[in-house]
């Protein structure tokens, strides 16, 4: 499973969604051209971690392949509900 940049940058907004407002959320990895890797069974996850402005109760997100033969869209995942000091981190399963 490679996340291009054109993928990352879809993940970055998707993960903007749960959060009102535009600029509230910043992050920090995965970082540009971040190579993932997956198991025997093709399943993989996406470590994300960054801050967010607001007090946020939860972050969420999801996978969403670019190009149908790139992966299977995934339905919205938690990544963390434990915000401390406006950091998060967790991962986004998928296939």
């Amino acid at each position: 499973m490679f996340f291009n940049e054109a993928t990352k940058s879809l993940l970055a907004v998707l993960l903007c969604l749960p959060v009102v407002g535009i600029g509230q959320l910043e992050i920090d990895f995965p970082a540009e051209r971040a190579v993932f890797q997956r198991d025997n069974s093709n399943n993989g996850g996406v470590i994300v971690n960054g801050t967010v402005v607001n007090n946020a109760e939860s972050v969420e997100g999801r996978l969403v392949p670019v190009l149908s033969w790139q992966g299977q869209l995934t339905e919205w995942q938690v990544i963390d509900t434990d915000i401390s000091d406006g950091a998060f981190s967790g991962e986004v399963s998928g296939t």
